[in-house]
């Protein structure tokens, strides 16, 4: 089967690989990969929107017993339904993973053509993968209301950070809002940006705390007003600017905001 390419994936597709900060070839094979053929991995008879590689049934099942919980979950913190259908990729080895995807490091990743990969590295127990579903359902949540080259300019801390909130830590399991908070307190933090910015490996983060200090933040937003928190992510997904949705629905810059917030931090006990 031949599968239709729109410019907007393939400019995504070219945002991803230049975020990835390698080389031009590592940055041609992130692109190959994107549109590389997905026709032999196997729809399972218990849901078609879950597929596998062929021997790779028994990865799949923590993913098909979590996919409708996580649904339910990600659709109610993003304020809306899915707009396409979903479409799940369980990869039984690691090459298959990082032919998929370019890497073999993460649990789980969407790509601009709105395809999620779940990879079968031993991290990703079945207690594991339920929330590596969630946080990626939360990606594609984006990728499909606002385009993949819209969600691929988002902060890199608040797409990652968005992700791990609503997939209750999914991607952050190795560190507590404790200890994240601690850190920004301590001035282990990083510095959040209305553009796509920088990884937490720029700020000297490792993955997990990065996305939990993120996660942390952002929950702070949705506390504060929720109603202001909802109409913000809406905007988003209508293809708002960031930085314009942000002052338009919490009325502060993104700084000053985070400033108050690692204050507020610094005085609980």
């Amino acid at each position: 089967m031949t599968h239709s390419v729109s410019g907007a994936a393939v400019a995504a597709a070219f945002v991803l690989a230049g975020a990835v900060g390698a080389s031009s070839c590592a940055s041609i094979d992130r692109i190959v990969t994107v549109f590389r053929s997905t026709d032999a991995f196997i729809a399972s008879p218990e849901d078609p929107r879950v597929f596998y590689e062929p021997g790779a049934e028994a990865l799949a099942r923590p993913v098909l017993a979590a996919l409708p919980g996580a649904i339910v979950e990600v659709e109610a913190a993003t304020y809306g339904p899915f707009s396409v259908p979903i479409r799940i990729y369980v990869c039984g080895t690691l090459d298959c993973y990082r032919r998929f995807t370019g890497n073999d490091r993460s649990g789980g990743q969407t790509n601009p053509r709105r395809k999620i990969f779940i990879s079968p590295k031993p991290e990703n127990t079945a207690a594991r993968v339920p929330f590596v579903v969630a946080h990626e359902l939360t990606h594609l949540h984006l990728v499909q209301r606002c385009s993949a080259y819209r969600a691929a300019q988002m902060p890199s801390w608040f797409n990652e950070g968005f992700a791990a909130l609503v997939s209750n830590g999914g991607g952050a399991e190795g560190v507590s809002d404790a200890e994240a908070a601690r850190a920004i307190v301590a001035g282990w933090t990083f510095t959040p940006t209305t553009e796509h910015g920088f990884s937490g490996s720029h700020f000297g983060l490792p993955a997990h705390m990065f996305y939990r200090q993120a996660a942390l933040f952002i929950a702070s937003l949705r506390a504060h007003d929720a109603g202001a928190f909802r109409a913000f992510i809406l905007d988003l997904e209508a293809g708002r600017p960031f930085a314009q949705a942000f002052g338009d629905r919490f009325h502060s810059r993104l700084l000053p905001t985070w400033q108050a917030f690692v204050r507020q931090l610094a005085l609980r006990p």
